[in-house]
């Protein structure tokens, strides 16, 4: 192990929080103090003394019940009216303003937003005083609260993200007529749920939300947003939250094989032309109208007069001169694949190619050790960082299980939960003594005097810090220019919120009978009344298939393999088009159905 009682690599004061911060306000571990809370909660209780785990799961449960008896009948009220399909309210044309009136219209008198303040801030105690016992239980018995955020991702996938500050307002409006306290409800939230009020506070408060438009081959995203990041706009990695504005362009024949780990993760299913009844919602063909409102200059933008070449089939020229296919398409389901493809690129390779290699005892993947510092390097892995951070506001995931000691203090428990065997093995350094340590302690060449404490800690510092320190400072400058340290805190994200937000949850197709049941399905009028038959057929057919077919039918959907957060996202379901010439047929065989054209073009 080396001289472990060397001196310790310094680490950059703006990225220190990442590995060893100085206080939990540094880490997002409920970052909040029991001073702070006797100061802020409006309860005057004793709460804040330690409860037994089981008494605080009892209460935390007991709290939760009445939550959810508040707001369950709401939730499934307008989940009731929005399945009907009438003119007043519908999926895709759904507004905060509508969601707000129609929630403080149907809760009862008697739950005034003081009652569902006074509840969240009893189980934002309960969890300050236990949090082991509580974090879980919360989650778990307050199903309607993370409904209705899963409601608000779906209104805000048919805004324009140039929209934000006005949505954000609304939402705040709405949180103040139910009593959402953030603070106090962010205890009760999942980690998407999370992502989305965290991504809609973040580009309300930004000054200004860019799209960041990368040209890339589908074999070699990741290389290619590098080119594109550093070459030509270095400057794009300072810009906090942006959207991310995917144009997938041919393989090369002469790169197709370069990253032959993540070449199966991207491309439409070969079986596309069966299923074109289906839509996602959040694609549109209305992006070139955004496009024309963006600079053409840097960042692999497209420029104004190629927007309208960019359809499939079509030809556009790039800077070689060569004619090109671009694939058409905006929206959620291309971010979702570009980002996948970003974690199937940072993973991708051998020992010595990879940035991210997978970790089997932990399950996840860490840092390569086994790369030296060059300068390029150094770059990748700061393109890498800015890129989940960027993964989060898009919240378009990486794909790749991320361990949450990336974002964690370096302590040998936190060691242990990443490397299980590695943890042991230093618990039984601390147990051992007398000839055993002395032992040791000679074949590291370390002094006699040395403690089993001491060494442990030495231990930990050097595998959690010192062997990467190089690699998570990179990582930890290009993911701290895109996220907001101080929204993470406002919405208690934890290191292990945090890397399911960027990765994505690793259980999505886990207990999944019907696909259907995860989304919203919005199927058109005459579909719905005259074509019934032809409904529950295409949904015989699809849960028919095995596992692989379904994950082919959901990446070609979605742009992912992951089934999203059950009611998050919108599935439309409309007649096939029909192809009047050959060019239409080649574009529809090519494409999704489109969302009408007065959909917005960025959703957020």
């Amino acid at each position: 192990m080396g001289n472990l009682c060397s001196k310790r690599a310094a680490v950059s004061d703006d990225t220190k929080w990442l590995s060893e911060p100085a206080s939990n306000t540094d880490r997002g571990v409920l970052p909040v103090t029991s001073a702070d809370l006797a100061s802020s909660a409006p309860l005057s209780t004793s709460s804040n003394s330690l409860l037994g785990h089981t008494a605080a799961r009892s209460c935390a449960t007991s709290v939760c019940s009445r939550l959810q008896c508040i707001f369950a009948p709401v939730i499934d009220s307008l989940d009731q009216q929005l399945a009907a399909n009438n003119a007043a309210l519908t999926w895709p044309a759904l507004q905060l303003v509508q969601l707000q009136a129609f929630i403080c219209k149907n809760l009862t008198a008697g739950d005034a937003p003081e009652t569902v303040s006074n509840l969240l801030a009893v189980l934002y105690t309960l969890a300050l005083a236990a949090p082991t016992a509580v974090a879980g239980t919360v989650v778990t018995h307050s199903p309607a609260i993370n409904r209705l955020t899963g409601i608000l991702s779906i209104v805000l996938s048919n805004q324009d993200v140039t929209g934000a500050a006005e949505s954000w307002r609304q939402w705040q409006q709405l949180a103040d007529a139910v009593g959402f306290h953030p603070r106090y409800s962010s205890v009760v939230l999942t980690p998407a749920s999370k992502a989305v009020l965290l991504q809609l506070e973040a580009a309300a408060k930004s000054a200004s939300v860019r799209t960041v438009r990368l040209q890339v081959h589908r074999t070699l995203v990741f290389a290619d947003a590098c080119a594109t990041l550093l070459l030509k706009e270095p400057s794009q990695l300072s810009a906090g939250p942006c959207v991310i504005g995917p144009v997938f362009l041919p393989s090369s024949p002469d790169n197709t094989s370069s990253q032959s780990s993540s070449s199966h993760s991207m491309q439409p299913a070969s079986h596309a032309h069966s299923i074109q009844a289906i839509s996602h919602a959040s694609t549109s063909n209305a992006w070139q109208s955004d496009v024309n409102r963006q600079s053409s200059s840097g960042c692999g933008c497209v420029a104004e007069e190629e927007a309208h070449a960019a359809a499939v089939g079509s030809d556009a020229d790039v800077s070689d001169g060569s004619p090109v296919l671009r694939e058409e398409g905006e929206g959620r389901g291309p971010r979702k694949e570009f980002f996948a493809a970003v974690g199937a690129g940072i993973s991708a390779g051998n020992s010595t190619e990879a940035l991210f290699v997978y970790n089997h005892s932990a399950a996840c993947y860490w840092y390569n050790t086994q790369q030296s510092p060059t300068g390029h390097r150094q770059q990748q892995y700061r393109v890498a960082g800015w890129l989940a951070g960027q993964a989060l506001h898009n919240r378009a995931p990486l794909g790749i299980p991320l361990a949450p000691l990336l974002w964690q203090k370096a302590t040998l428990q936190t060691l242990q939960d990443f490397d299980p065997v590695m943890g042991q093995t230093l618990r039984r350094v601390l147990q051992s003594g007398g000839p055993d340590l002395a032992a040791l302690l000679q074949l590291e060449g370390l002094s006699q005097g040395t403690s089993a404490e001491a060494y442990v800690q030495a231990a930990v510092q050097q595998i959690c810090v010192e062997d990467v320190v190089w690699q998570f400072t990179s990582f930890a400058q290009g993911f701290c220019a895109a996220v907001s340290l101080d929204l993470l805190q406002r919405y208690l994200v934890t290191p292990i919120d945090l890397a399911e937000m960027v990765s994505g949850s690793s259980n999505s197709w886990r207990n999944v009978d019907a696909i259907q049941h995860v989304f919203h399905v919005v199927q058109d009028r005459q579909l719905q009344q005259e074509y019934a038959t032809l409904s529950k057929c295409l949904w015989e057919v699809v849960n028919g298939w095995d596992m692989e077919l379904k994950q082919q039918f959901v990446l070609f959907v979605t742009g992912s393999r992951r089934l999203p957060q059950p009611h998050t996202e919108l599935l439309q379901v409309q007649l096939p088009f029909v192809a009047f010439d050959r060019r239409d047929h080649a574009n529809m065989l090519s494409r999704l159905p489109q969302v009408p054209a007065d959909a917005s073009p960025y959703a957020m």
